[in-house]
């Protein structure tokens, strides 16, 4: 019993995705896609917001991007964009 609630443990912590502390935001309105601040590289003043499979996370992550929204985005025009809120953003969430 002691080994499968730590094996249950391990399974949820390897299957989250943080990025700067913050958990990966899945979109139910975007085919649960994950919402991801794209920076483009050499060009951080044009970062938005764009939704991407899970599998290609890690690889956004890897060159700078990070996970929800972007720190200068107007989150109360965009919150229904995901069908989810923000609980980072929105204290009512």
């Amino acid at each position: 019993m002691k080994y499968t609630i730590l094996a249950l443990a391990l399974t949820l912590v390897s299957s989250s995705v943080f990025s700067k502390g913050r958990p990966l935001l899945r979109c139910p309105k975007k085919d649960n896609k994950a919402l991801v601040c794209h920076v483009p590289p050499g060009n951080p003043s044009n970062a938005k917001e764009i939704f991407i499979g899970k599998d290609a996370v890690e690889d956004h992550l890897a060159h700078g991007d990070y996970t929800g929204y972007c720190k200068d985005t107007n989150y109360e025009a965009k919150k229904e964009m995901c069908g989810i809120c923000d609980a980072d953003i929105d204290p009512n969430c």
